[in-house]
């Protein structure tokens, strides 16, 4: 069941980014397509250099991504398949969502 959720969350996510690339020209999107994976390698690459050197570890990020997976503290070693499946159908709502509204944008050339 996780596998088919995954599969409807990166569906969801295509159609988002796929109806929102087809707002812009060829040119944009090109340039949207190779520049976006590289501004968030270097954001990461900023947050890693900046969490290694403070004191700020961010535990809280580590613990709601862990609970959204279904991994709790009190159980070790078991999944809770719930919470998964509620963030994740949460979240392909929303994609749907935002490619239902960059859809209705797009203008069909007469």
């Amino acid at each position: 069941m996780i596998t088919v959720l995954f599969i409807g969350c990166f569906l969801a996510t295509s159609m988002a980014v796929g109806s929102l690339l087809g707002l812009f020209s060829r040119r944009i999107q090109v340039t949207l397509v190779v520049g976006i994976p590289i501004l968030l390698f270097i954001i990461l690459t900023v947050l890693i250099s900046v969490n290694t050197t403070s004191s700020l570890k961010l535990t809280w990020i580590y613990d709601v991504l862990t609970f959204m997976a279904g991994y709790h503290k009190q159980a070790v070693g078991q999944l809770n398949p719930f919470a998964p499946m509620i963030s994740g159908a949460v979240y392909i709502l929303i994609m749907l969502g935002i490619s239902y509204g960059f859809t209705l944008k797009l203008r069909v050339p007469r």
